[in-house]
């Protein structure tokens, strides 16, 4: 009964991960590039751009103040952003929470422990962060 549960919840944690992503990707539209994004992309060979240098609008990193304050004012219910970012970050976290346990249940009684451990360890260090955001 307990390995039900896990698994289904990596599965659901997983799914909402990879969801963020195709909806990001569905959503997506090209934008024109700023003049250090376009520089950054040659940097290691010697060719240079001219013309206009197009990119997707996703940006690939937040900050937990952005997501706090977005969660507290309830400003994600308005920002696709907010909801593409909660989505991939809730589902990336549960579908990693929920593998640890499903293995240390498999394992137990030791493996249990140090999944029990591990999972608590990471949720403390994430309210601390969530916290201090």
């Amino acid at each position: 009964m307990v390995e039900k549960v896990l698994i289904g919840l990596v599965v659901l944690g997983f799914a909402s991960f990879l969801a963020g992503y195709v909806w990001n990707g569905v959503t997506a539209h090209k934008r024109r590039l700023g003049h250090q994004e376009a520089a950054g992309v040659g940097r290691e060979g010697r060719w240079r751009f001219r013309g206009r240098a197009m990119g997707l609008s996703w940006s690939d990193q937040i900050e937990f103040g952005e997501l706090k304050r977005g969660v507290r004012d309830g400003s994600w219910r308005h920002s696709v952003r907010l909801q593409q970012f909660l989505l991939v970050t809730v589902g990336g976290v549960l579908s990693i929470l929920a593998l640890t346990l499903l293995i240390g249940w498999l394992t137990r009684p030791v493996g249990l422990l140090v999944a029990v451990g591990l999972v608590l360890y990471v949720l403390v260090q994430l309210g601390r962060g969530f916290g201090r955001a």
